[in-house]
């Protein structure tokens, strides 16, 4: 389920996720209080009995992001088998646009050109003379 601030997702063993908030604190992994507040008063309103849970952890990750908010997918320096290969900077859609990206990753460990829509996500935006290959 998601609601407007929230998503709630059952796991098999029959816990559930909530997440999830955001917010720019940079590498501080620190989960506050309020912040776990605002999540299980959003929960509570989606899902009610969600208030009849055990709160059994808490955490924080991080989502790296960059300047124009779009992932960086493809190769820097020279070419195969040279280089680093970089699929990073999804922010908070990585789960949501893994496939894709394997795909594209794919694509660049075999030689191929990824698919178009990854063109203006190569790291040739950033660093310059350098494009996906």
């Amino acid at each position: 389920m998601r609601g407007a601030d929230v998503y709630l997702v059952p796991r098999a063993d029959g816990e559930v996720i909530v997440g999830a908030t955001q917010e720019e604190r940079g590498p501080d992994r620190t989960v506050t209080a309020g912040a776990v507040h605002d999540l299980l008063h959003d929960a509570m309103s989606v899902l009610p009995v969600t208030s009849e849970l055990i709160l059994a952890e808490t955490c924080a990750g991080l989502r790296p992001g960059t300047p124009d908010n779009g992932p960086i997918v493809g190769r820097v320096g020279p070419g195969a088998p040279g280089g680093v290969l970089l699929a990073t900077g999804h922010y908070r859609n990585g789960i949501l646009m893994s496939a894709a990206t394997a795909d594209a990753i794919v694509a660049c460990l075999t030689g191929q050109p990824p698919a178009a829509e990854w063109e203006p996500f190569g790291p040739g935006r950033f660093l310059a003379g350098e494009g996906m290959r």
